[in-house]
């Protein structure tokens, strides 16, 4: 997939997971600014307008219900880290990425366990040279 030209390859795949976890850990543990533009910057100018969520426990959710509970989200979790680990490029064509992942969580106040492991299933959009990110499916591993 690294070989072909306009296509994304599994570095900037695995650079987008990465970034956006990172975010998550510093935005719920209160380690980066309250502001909207790091808001904006690094969460919400990278999911489309018709974004799509599924949780693990089935629940999902539309971009703007998402980004407004994830914004009451700063700084309640301290404690909160994310690991993200064996992320691969299942399938992409001009528009689109389909990508999974293993997400493990510790310290998750808002999950079922405090301590848990999804299995994530992301497709991305092409927005020029950016992926965003438009639908995610996770699911719950032992």
């Amino acid at each position: 997939m690294d070989t072909v030209e306009g296509m994304a390859t599994s570095a900037q795949v695995e650079r987008e997971v990465v970034e956006l976890h990172a975010f998550f850990v510093e935005w719920f543990g209160g380690r980066c600014p309250d502001d909207d533009a790091t808001y904006a910057n690094r969460l919400v100018s990278r999911l489309t307008d018709d974004f799509f969520y599924v949780m693990p426990g089935g629940e999902s959710l539309t971009r703007e219900p998402l980004l407004t509970r994830l914004r009451a989200g700063y700084g309640q979790n301290p404690a909160f880290d994310i690991e993200v680990r064996d992320i691969r490029v299942r399938f992409e064509d001009a528009r689109s990425v389909l990508a999974t992942y293993e997400e493990r969580q510790t310290g998750a106040r808002n999950s079922g366990q405090s301590d848990n492991r999804r299995l994530s299933t992301v497709l991305f959009v092409r927005d020029g040279a950016q992926l965003r990110w438009h639908h995610i499916h996770e699911t719950w591993l032992p």
